[in-house]
């Protein structure tokens, strides 16, 4: 992981739901995927012991360990706010971007394109990190699961397939694509974003029920 690995840890998080699907985690560095790991069957203290151990080697404060929070993970997003603090978000894939946020969401951005869901805009994100130069897992799978979302546009808004959806035809849950995606929830320095409606939106925050429509 020698190509512009730099900056600060961001951590993806994205909690097994249910049944097969599996627990993901990316630890990303600048333009490096430092490490992922999968793993099933933890319960939200025990996924959440399970990313500590997997942090707390690099022995540095982590920049964002973002979570996705529907189903298990919110209670995964409480656990490890006892270790990390204000470093922990909770994130609400399918928390919608087009709209009253939308648009003020892609001025600071500076997206061209209008994303439906926060799901949609941090899977734009990864693809166009991917497009440069990077450094990620010779794996199989994961670069199985980068392509193997269907993608439509609503309202005019691009929407990714859902989980559910993509379980309908026979596709995995893409678990380690989603935990990458997760390291881009928000690019910007935090003090860039401190007064933005998307960061007092409790929907995002962790302290509303999450919805999984879109998602």
């Amino acid at each position: 992981a020698s190509v512009g690995a730099v900056g600060g840890l961001r951590i993806g998080v994205d909690p097994a739901r249910f049944g097969d699907d599996k627990f993901a985690v990316t630890i990303r560095r600048g333009r490096a995927v430092l490490r992922q790991e999968e793993t099933q069957k933890l319960d939200s203290i025990q996924g959440a012991i399970w990313v500590k151990s997997l942090i707390d080697p690099y022995g540095e404060p982590p920049e964002q360990i973002a979570v996705d929070e529907i189903g298990v993970g919110a209670g995964v997003v409480d656990q490890l706010k006892a270790f990390y603090g204000s470093a922990v978000v909770g994130i609400n894939s399918a928390l919608r971007m087009d709209g009253e946020y939308g648009e003020e969401r892609m001025r600071i951005s500076g997206c061209k394109t209008l994303y439906y869901n926060l799901r949609a805009f941090m899977w734009g994100e990864m693809r166009d990190w991917l497009a440069g130069q990077v450094s990620i897992p010779n794996d199989h799978a994961l670069k199985s699961e980068l392509t193997a979302p269907r993608y439509s546009y609503r309202g005019g808004s691009l929407i990714l397939e859902s989980k559910d959806d993509m379980k309908a035809r026979g596709v995995k849950s893409p678990n380690k694509a989603d935990s990458l995606a997760l390291t881009f929830a928000d690019p910007r320095k935090t003090n860039e974003m401190n007064n933005h409606p998307l960061l007092s939106n409790p929907a995002l925050t962790g302290r509303a029920p999450a919805s999984r429509v879109g998602y």
